[in-house]
């Protein structure tokens, strides 16, 4: 067994991602434990704030949505895709980021289109009414 050095999972020795944090462990190795007594954490020390987990991502990139929430979504969908690649398995809070980052890219290129559209019209209207003489005492 080795300890996931950001938050303190306990984790079977072929992992190489925390399932709890994320952190990449591939290149740690087993701790060699001799015959000394190690200290014990208890629950009201505090350990190291995990790394931004793939749920969080999800979250931000349904919230911002448009380019930043594509970005977003993206980071946590790469995130979870090279725990998977490195034999883990997505559960509890990993996989409903994972979808929620897929959410926020689907919601990000709806948002940019429908603001692309909104910007289209705006500026064709704006053309029609210049044409239609419609600002022509604006200036005089």
């Amino acid at each position: 067994m080795k300890t996931c050095p950001t938050c303190g999972a306990q984790l079977a020795d072929s992992v190489k991602f925390c399932a709890n944090c994320g952190t990449k462990l591939e290149d740690m190795a087993a701790p060699q434990v001799e015959s000394q007594v190690l200290p014990t954490i208890n629950a009201t020390q505090t350990t190291a704030a995990p790394q931004p987990n793939i749920l969080v991502l999800g979250i931000l990139s349904l919230v911002f949505g448009g380019i930043v929430g594509i970005i977003l979504g993206a980071i946590g969908r790469k995130k979870g895709k090279e725990y998977m690649a490195a034999g883990g398995t997505l559960t509890g809070t990993a996989k409903v980021g994972f979808i929620l980052a897929k959410a926020g890219i689907i919601v990000g290129i709806i948002t940019t289109i429908v603001y692309a559209i909104v910007f289209i019209v705006y500026i064709g209207t704006f053309i029609g009414l210049a044409n239609n003489g419609a600002f022509e005492n604006l200036f005089y």
